[in-house]
């Protein structure tokens, strides 16, 4: 089995061979490959700006990363899909001047010599996690789709070029057995996954089948706490209930990574209901809390949708996080104390809401 130190000369090698193929100059950020395998499926990217300016590719190998690409690329207001949400794989060639101290130790704690230029920074960043080095796991999946794109470009450089400037997209499928592969040009396919719902909890259904209805739409968004203690923790998670008639919210802090959210968001999802009744809708900004609530909700006779965009509420949420941040970021109990709000015009108006 390959050590770490192995697999990032495997890396820098094919990176190498991909600059003297002109790639790096001939493909831009916005020419974007779509490469899948038996198991996987990834979009990888060439930029020119990256990392602390410099530049490399960048790497979307999972579901959660293609849903945050697809955010960037379809919302007309991407505001939502931001750091705490991105989760990719970067190969940066960074200058020397521009390495961060945690960079540094990375280079020295692996006996990795730092050059004036372009040294060759593996990062991950993982939703709830932000900025981390790349480990093991990461930088062979990351080799995989190097090799992938090498020998793509190898065979196809004049068609991906022709086709790029189309507006088309190459999608290629490799076969790893045969040591072949299959590629056609098209437009970008949808790149969202919804995530699998969870069972229904039939304990949470329960405890509030007899909880009288309300004539309401439940607003429900996720957010990050922006600060955490070390490097390597996830950032803990903030969840804001609004119901828009009532105009009352309820806000709660997890200490939790994003992973173990599932039980305390159950938790939240009885007070909510016991404490402001069931409401005839309930919306999700984020893809996890929706596939965690979506069948048990339905068997509460809730309708559930998922809008990654909520609006002139989203505004509105935000402030009113910023505000709580502001004021617990040096002691928080991980409570919020439930309030009243207000909004401007039409705030009673959800019309909008198919």
């Amino acid at each position: 089995m390959s050590s770490y130190n192995e697999i990032y000369k495997e890396v820098k090698d094919i990176l190498k061979k991909l600059y003297k193929k002109d790639c790096f100059s001939m493909f831009s950020a916005k020419d974007l490959f779509y490469l899948m395998d038996e198991k996987t499926r990834g979009i990888l990217l060439f930029s020119d700006h990256m990392y602390q300016d410099g530049h490399g590719i960048q790497m979307f190998l999972n579901n959660t990363g293609l849903n945050y690409l697809h955010d960037l690329l379809s919302e007309e207001d991407p505001a939502p899909a931001t750091y705490f949400y991105s989760d990719c794989h970067f190969l940066a060639f960074v200058p020397r001047k521009d390495l961060l101290p945690d960079d540094i130790k990375f280079f020295k704690d692996n006996k990795i010599r730092i050059y004036e230029d372009n040294n060759l920074l593996p990062i991950r960043f993982k939703e709830g996690y932000g900025k981390t080095i790349m480990s093991k796991k990461d930088l062979s999946d990351s080799l995989n789709y190097l090799f992938y794109t090498y020998a793509l470009i190898s065979n196809e450089k004049e068609d991906l070029s022709l086709a790029f400037e189309r507006d088309l997209t190459p999608i290629a499928i490799f076969d790893n057995q045969a040591m072949s592969y299959t590629c056609h040009y098209t437009g970008l396919p949808n790149l969202e996954q919804m995530p699998k719902n969870k069972k229904v909890n039939y304990n949470l259904v329960d405890d509030l089948k007899n909880k009288e209805f309300v004539d309401d739409v439940c607003y429900i968004f996720h957010s990050y706490f922006p600060v955490k203690s070390t490097n390597d923790s996830a950032y803990k998670t903030i969840v804001l209930a609004y119901y828009v008639k009532r105009k009352v919210y309820k806000m709660e802090l997890f200490d939790c990574s994003p992973e173990k959210i599932e039980q305390s968001f159950y938790g939240f999802l009885d007070e909510l209901i016991d404490e402001f009744g069931r409401p005839l809708t309930v919306l999700f900004n984020h893809r996890y809390l929706y596939s965690i609530a979506n069948k048990t909700l339905k068997n509460l006779n809730i309708e559930t949708k998922y809008a990654k965009n909520h609006g002139e509420y989203d505004k509105m949420v935000y402030e009113l996080i910023v505000e709580h941040v502001s004021k617990f970021e040096q002691d928080f109990d991980g409570n919020f104390e439930d309030e009243e709000i207000y909004l401007d015009d039409n705030s009673d108006d959800d019309s909008y809401i198919s």
